[in-house]
């Protein structure tokens, strides 16, 4: 406006659309904003099919706030703000003075936290121009008391449905900018960022995050950390063949495992717990000592499995280490000259070690095709895991010991460390073999068991070269007489 007085808000320009701008191109799509937070960090979340017409409606989900919306909502703002937005076209060509700061406020470059009801602008009042017959645009609602902080420009024109809109969304503005954060979309979008900059496992961050959506189902508030408390102390076990609830609450193991996926939750999002609830509770159960076979019934599951079983669990046998170390062996971490297996990928924030293996099991292990980079393949644990239950209930049928349905694949793992330190006594030494960071893991296998009854091979030797040979063979020195040394070794 040519006629307009320093400092006042300057009319937009016309559009492209308006006569004599037809012969110039369309400005290039400005990039998709957020209406809660402006943010353009937004990502398509999918098509929505409404019932009305069937047409789909693009959906974006922020990854700055975590709030979902649709085109229709992007599309109502932009009406919106054409409403709102005063072109050059309402305002009446003449060369004298229109506005002047007496007679109308400026509301240009609104903060996020100013209403327009601090205006005292009286309702359906004309405060813009000095003529008799004043236009219909510039008006103000009373109702409008909020302002959407998407430019540092803006026009102010509503009607009542629309100002009633935009107040909500400011309403959410304010309290987000008062303390009142992100939503609980928003929460776990962050928690479950926060877990892979840990570097956790995949499978360990899903299952965290399942665990607190199955709370939430379950009438638990993760804000609160006292309904999260209760939801956990009382849960029910789910019996997924009847799609129902049982009388028989969570074991303290699942329960523990729930307090630890939402103390860490509360970590992430900085939710302060109070110092009544104590979310511990559940950690300090009983420890179980683990089931011992006897290496007769291991040797009898091995030679009844399938070839690719079978060298699986040989595998754990001798080297004791997890199913999942195990699974994830490559070729290059087998030394078949040798006899040496590395173990690169230890589970559980173990440590990485080596052992000597038979050559029985070197044996075993090149008889498997090396079609994939690792050793037994590209199947799921899972899958292997029920191929040798099937096999597993085979044997202890044919062979009427009930027993060897109790053999599972960490029970391999118990019987070579609880047998180890038996022999050797050298806690150290078993916490070095099974790759414990802690020495408080390796205690569970320090119990005494009970070998009495148990057959022994029995040798004697009487030449120095005679007690290499049956040391190297796995039997221990027992007593001396008449100068003969007597060896044994556990059949």
């Amino acid at each position: 406006m040519a006629g307009g007085e320093a400092g006042l808000p300057q009319a937009p320009k016309a559009r492209a659309r308006q006569s004599g701008l037809n012969n110039q191109s369309e400005p290039h799509q400005p990039p998709t904003h957020c209406p809660e937070c402006t943010s353009t960090r937004v990502w398509k979340d999918g098509l929505r099919y409404p019932r009305s017409d069937g047409q789909p409606i693009q959906r974006f989900l922020c990854r700055s706030c975590g709030h979902r919306f649709s085109e229709n909502s992007l599309n109502s703002i932009e009406k919106f703000k054409e409403e709102v937005d005063i072109t050059s076209q309402g305002f009446p060509e003449k060369s004298g003075p229109m506005l002047n700061s007496a007679n109308i406020q400026s509301v240009n470059s609104f903060s996020s936290q100013k209403r327009l009801d601090d205006l005292a602008l009286p309702i359906r009042k004309y405060v813009g121009s000095q003529e008799s017959n004043p236009p219909p645009f510039s008006t103000v609602e009373k109702d409008l008391n909020t302002f959407v902080p998407h430019s540092g420009e803006h026009r102010v024109c509503a009607t009542e449905n629309g100002a009633k809109n935009l107040a909500e969304v400011e309403s959410r503005n304010m309290e987000r900018a008062a303390g009142a954060t992100l939503d609980i979309k928003g929460y776990m979008v962050n928690y479950e960022a926060k877990l892979i900059l840990k570097g956790l496992k995949t499978k360990t961050i899903i299952g965290r995050l399942s665990i607190l959506r199955l709370l939430m189902k379950r009438g638990a508030d993760l804000l609160d950390p006292l309904s999260v408390f209760k939801a956990i102390d009382h849960a029910k076990r789910y019996n997924y063949a009847t799609k129902e609830l049982l009388d028989e609450e969570w074991k303290d193991g699942s329960k523990a495992n729930a307090a630890q996926a939402y103390k860490t939750f509360c970590e992430a999002v900085d939710i302060q717990i109070p110092k009544g609830i104590n979310f511990d509770k559940w950690s300090r159960r009983q420890q179980k000592l683990p089931w011992i076979p006897l290496e007769m019934e291991v040797d009898q599951l091995i030679a009844g499995c399938s070839r690719k079983i079978a060298t699986f669990l040989q595998l754990l046998k001798e080297t004791w280490c997890r199913p999942g170390e195990a699974w994830r062996l490559e070729w290059t971490d087998v030394d078949i000259e040798h006899n040496v297996i590395t173990i690169n990928s230890p589970e559980k924030n173990g440590l990485p070690r080596q052992f000597k293996v038979s050559s029985k099991l070197t044996a075993m292990l090149n008889t498997l095709p090396k079609t994939s980079q690792r050793v037994f393949g590209n199947s799921a644990l899972t899958k292997i895991r029920q191929n040798f239950m099937m096999q597993r209930a085979g044997i202890a049928f044919k062979l009427q010991n009930p027993r060897i349905n109790r053999i599972t694949f960490k029970t391999l793992r118990h019987w070579g460390a609880t047998l180890e330190y038996h022999r050797t006594k050298d806690i150290l030494h078993v916490q070095e073999r099974l790759g414990h960071r802690s020495i408080t893991s390796t205690l569970v296998y320090t119990h005494l068991v009970n070998f009495e009854g148990d057959e022994y091979h029995v040798r004697t030797a009487k030449t120095l070269k005679e007690d290499e040979e049956l040391l190297m063979a796995g039997f221990e020195y027992v007593t001396e007489r008449d100068g003969v040394k007597i060896y044994r070794k556990r059949k």
